[in-house]
Order: structure tokens, then sequence, then C-alpha cells
């Protein structure tokens, strides 16, 4: 006995869109203290351009820039 699958007329579309990586990514921004408290999340294409928009958007000290810690959200 054979199994038959049902087959979509319509094409398929490609699960990512974007094949070079360079669509913005979610990154939320923590600061290390006794536990880490959340600030919120940045919108960023790579780490480093994350870790630029938190220091912008929190105004950080440089000993609090230290303790600043992005965690990539899926």
């Amino acid at each position: 006995m054979a199994l038959r699958t049902a087959m979509s007329s319509s094409p398929r579309k490609p699960s990512n869109t974007n094949p070079q990586g360079t669509a913005s990514r979610l990154w939320r921004a923590s600061l290390i203290r006794d536990k880490a408290q959340v600030f919120g999340e940045v919108e960023a294409r790579s780490w480093e351009a994350a870790e630029a928009a938190a220091l912008r958007r929190l105004n950080l000290s440089p000993q609090q820039r230290n303790r600043l810690v992005l965690q990539e959200r899926r």
C-alpha cells in the first residue's frame, strides 16, 4: 500500500526570504547587577549594531557599559 501526500498547486514560499542574513533581529538589552535587569529590546542586524543602539537608547555610564548584556531573541 502506497502512502500519498497532498501537494499544493501554488508554489511554496521559501522560509528564508533574505538569504544574505541582512534582516534585522531583535535583541534584549540587560544590565548586570545583583541580578540582570532587563531594560528593553532593540532591533539591529548584528551584535555590534545592537550594542550601539542600546548605548544610544539607554545613556549608560562607562561603568554600566561594561555590564551591558545583549541576548538575541528568536
